[in-house]
């Protein structure tokens, strides 16, 4: 608990919790969105478009008139 700043330390009405957040709670995710960008391109295939970065719906439609 800290002390708002306002009022006497013997007021319990004057005090507020504290709280915080975990490290992993922070840096977890993005140290794994990180990693996952590097290696998410060598594991798609060539003929998944969908929300991969540089792909769209004309290289799926080239893919098909293409086969």
């Amino acid at each position: 608990m800290v002390n708002s700043g306002l009022g006497g330390r013997s007021d319990p009405k004057k005090y507020r919790p504290l709280t915080l957040l975990n490290n992993d709670a922070k840096f977890g995710p993005k140290a794994l969105a990180y990693r996952l960008k590097q290696v998410l391109p060598k594991l798609v295939g060539d003929d998944q478009f969908g929300f991969v970065p540089g792909r769209d719906i004309r290289h799926a439609i080239r893919y098909l008139l293409d086969l």
